[in-house]
């Protein structure tokens, strides 16, 4: 039905007024928006509901069910002539890099993300704060370098290693959200401070990934060595954000992405 009327005109002709009737303004059939969400939110049981939800977790679910709803088939994969999926512009990955302090040795690894990017706010925002943000600085410390304690699998030894991350491919689309839970005194809050961006000024190129140095040297593989372990995080703050209703898979990743230890 969505698609027949992008492709038609069968749900905007308007509607003439009823002969004898008042001259209300003409409106038209349209597609409702309740319609869409009911529709493929129907097998979701949180997002099917009244209840408010997030936008940026509401993209994602749609991004991810038109790709499994266009997974090629014998039956139909003649539709895939028309081109790629639309979720694919959308698609970006992120490469992470890790350097042992001990040894000077790296890994590197890579994630396909599709959807929404989010970044945390600056430090030291509150809910006091009224002034704009800028979303470079957002970006700043969603790329920035941060500390973790793991066994390195290349010298064993246990120590200090800095881990950063950057862009390995960019999408057609990007999508930002901005997380805008924080705790103050160990509760959590939601602020609404402005977020100012200039997409004149703003430049992605800068958050690229820097991949390795020259004449670096790389860490075996997981399968030929200890994973990395990161610093513990405080079972506090993970109870409080799994009270407000987040899997706790989500509150891990939101908190090593804030730094929020």
């Amino acid at each position: 039905k969505l698609a027949n009327g992008l492709w038609s005109d069968e749900y905007s002709r308007p509607i003439a007024p009823a002969e004898g009737g008042s001259n209300a303004t003409q409106s038209q059939t349209g597609i409702a928006p309740s319609m869409f969400k009911a529709l493929i939110t129907r097998d979701h049981a949180e997002f099917k509901s009244m209840r408010q939800q997030d936008a940026s977790e509401y993209l994602e679910f749609i991004l991810d069910y038109i790709t499994k709803a266009e997974k090629p088939s014998n039956l139909d994969s003649h539709i895939h002539l028309l081109g790629p999926s639309p979720a694919s512009l959308f698609k970006f990955s992120l490469k992470e890099r890790i350097r042992c302090t001990s040894c000077n040795r790296y890994r590197v690894s890579e994630q396909v993300h599709q959807g929404p990017l989010v970044v945390p706010l600056p430090e030291g925002v509150n809910k006091e704060t009224t002034d704009p943000i800028q979303l470079g600085d957002c970006f700043k410390r969603a790329f920035g370098s941060s500390e973790l304690m793991w066994t390195c699998p290349g010298c064993k030894n246990k120590s200090l290693a800095i881990k950063d991350s950057g862009f390995g491919s960019y999408p057609q689309i990007l999508a930002v959200a901005v997380g805008r839970f924080i705790l103050e005194n160990w509760v959590p809050s939601k602020t609404n401070v402005p977020i100012a961006f200039d997409p004149e000024a703003f430049d992605l190129s800068q958050w690229a990934s820097q991949g390795l140095p020259p004449d670096a040297e790389v860490l075996p593989s997981d399968d030929e060595g200890q994973e990395a372990v990161e610093a513990p995080l405080d079972e506090n703050v993970l109870a409080m954000l799994e009270g407000m209703g987040f899997p706790r898979v989500r509150c891990e990743k939101a908190m090593r992405a804030t730094a929020t230890d």
